[in-house]
């Protein structure tokens, strides 16, 4: 084989591998920027694990209280 066709296609591959790594580079610095608004918008718009608890834990007491009273008006 000739000298300058395996240029060509050593060049044709090494093209196509530095444009697939750029298109991965692209992709990562694109996830980490999405990354970065989900950590700012995640406090504003969820609700924290311990107001969860607390408010689960209020709504189980306010159950039990009905529970109570419903079995207090069916036994009379």
């Amino acid at each position: 084989m000739d000298q300058t066709f395996l240029n060509f296609v050593f060049g044709g591959f090494m093209a196509l591998l530095g444009w697939l790594g750029k298109t991965i580079w692209d992709a990562v610095q694109e996830l980490k920027q999405d990354v970065k608004e989900i950590e700012v918008s995640l406090p504003k718009e969820y609700v924290g694990r311990n107001d969860y608890k607390e408010d689960i834990r209020e709504i189980k007491e306010m159950l039990k209280q009905l529970f109570e009273h419903l079995s207090t008006k069916v036994d009379k």
